[in-house]
């Protein structure tokens, strides 16, 4: 895993945005956003990746 850290953020921000989902709105659109925001978290690079 090359990218660790921006999948670490990646995920703590979508765990973040589903706490809030679940206590507020509770729609689909919100969960949306949350699978939304571990899918970029798991895809982003590292700024200073050797790789």
């Amino acid at each position: 895993m090359k990218n660790w850290r921006t999948t670490v953020c990646g995920l703590a921000l979508a765990v973040v945005a589903a706490v809030q989902n679940y206590n507020g709105a509770n729609t689909w659109q919100g969960w949306l956003g949350v699978i939304l925001i571990a899918a970029l978290g798991a895809l982003a690079k590292d700024f200073n990746s050797a790789a």
